[in-house]
């Protein structure tokens, strides 16, 4: 802090700008760059004024010239003195195209206007040397003896540099203080831990049904979800409630080699030809071709040949034929089942029989 107080102490000797102590001391020069700048414009100033003077004293025979040169100066172009001259200037005009030149009016108008010009004249030439006067005098006041700047820029510098090593010593001691209180076991064990022989959490069992009864449920959504938008059939008891009836017989894939038996006990049955009658079947839908020629080739071992016809076409079958009806779910849609019920009816088929082949 002594370089600091140094500086201070010499600025107030020599009339500058003492330091606060506790700036910015990056504006260490700002006293001498202010010095210098006051004295350059200050002498800009001086050479200014003094040209006008000088044009001044030039236009004293020509009274246009010191009235623009009067309108140039802004405090004084703003006088009532400029309106005046103005307003003669047209009333001279006026007189002139009116009265001769020896006329009493006319000259008094002229001798009025020469003393406006003279005022004038005086008034700038006043403002002018009192302005360069205050140029003389700001600029008279920056003089310092010669080195004094340069000493303060030297003493300046110095505090700054003894302010940054300040501050970097007092950051260092003020780590080194919070090393030293800092404690080598800052925490103290009040009891000893106890583990206990299970986890408490995660719970895995209970994570693992959950994720499973979750991912039981979004999936049983997403296939009921995929069953509406795809239109296709997988449940007997929609196609039940289409049709206003129950199925003859469901046929299971798992159970083929009973289909034999159960075959025997429907042509003996439901499906019993009279009077030399075969039995039509229509395929509605896509069902496996392999389940299809099996079914077929066991009704024609029962009833030959001739006596039953697989056709995928309703017209193609014979009102005196009996009419079977064989489909399976997951190879009909709603919209193929409606079709073939509008067609039954348009051939005047009632009631035909219908078996259903299961999974």
């Amino acid at each position: 802090k002594e370089s600091t107080r140094q500086a201070q102490e010499y600025a107030f000797e020599q009339d500058l700008t003492v330091l606060s102590g506790d700036g910015e001391i990056d504006n260490e020069f700002l006293n001498s760059y202010n010095i210098e700048l006051i004295r350059i414009r200050e002498s800009t100033r001086i050479r200014n004024y003094q040209n006008q003077l000088e044009q001044l004293e030039k236009l004293s025979d020509d009274p246009k010239g010191v009235i623009y040169r009067g309108l140039l100066i802004p405090e004084l172009a703003s006088k009532r003195l400029y309106q005046r001259i103005d307003l003669l200037d047209n009333e001279i005009a006026i007189a002139q195209s009116t009265y001769k030149e020896d006329d009493p009016y006319l000259k008094k108008l002229i001798d009025t206007q020469v003393l406006y010009i003279d005022l004038l004249k005086d008034q700038t030439l006043g403002f002018l040397q009192a302005q360069l006067s205050d140029a003389k005098a700001k600029y008279a006041s920056t003089e310092r003896p010669e080195g004094v700047l340069i000493k303060f820029r030297e003493l300046a510098r110095a505090a700054k540099r003894d302010k940054v090593t300040l501050t970097e010593l007092e950051d260092q001691l003020q780590v080194l203080t919070l090393e030293a209180a800092r404690s080598e076991t800052p925490w103290e064990l009040i009891s000893e831990p106890t583990l206990m022989d299970e986890a408490v959490k995660p719970k895995k069992i209970r994570i693992l049904a959950l994720g499973l009864l979750l991912g039981v449920l979004i999936g049983s959504i997403l296939a009921l979800i995929k069953e509406k938008m795809s239109g296709i059939i997988y449940s007997s008891e929609d196609i039940e409630k289409k049709l206003s009836q129950p199925f003859l017989f469901k046929l299971s894939k798992k159970n083929i080699t009973e289909w034999d038996s159960i075959i025997a006990l429907l042509i003996n049955g439901p499906l019993k030809p009279e009077n030399n009658n075969s039995i039509n079947c229509i395929v509605l839908g896509k069902p496996d071709r392999d389940i299809i020629l099996s079914l077929k080739t066991k009704f024609e071992s029962s009833l030959g040949e001739s006596n039953f016809r697989i056709t995928d076409e309703l017209f193609l079958s014979h009102k005196s034929s009996i009419h079977l009806v064989i489909t399976s779910l997951g190879d009909i849609s709603f919209d193929e089942l409606e079709l073939f019920i509008q067609k039954l009816s348009v051939q005047d088929i009632s009631s035909p029989h219908w078996i259903l082949i299961d999974g």
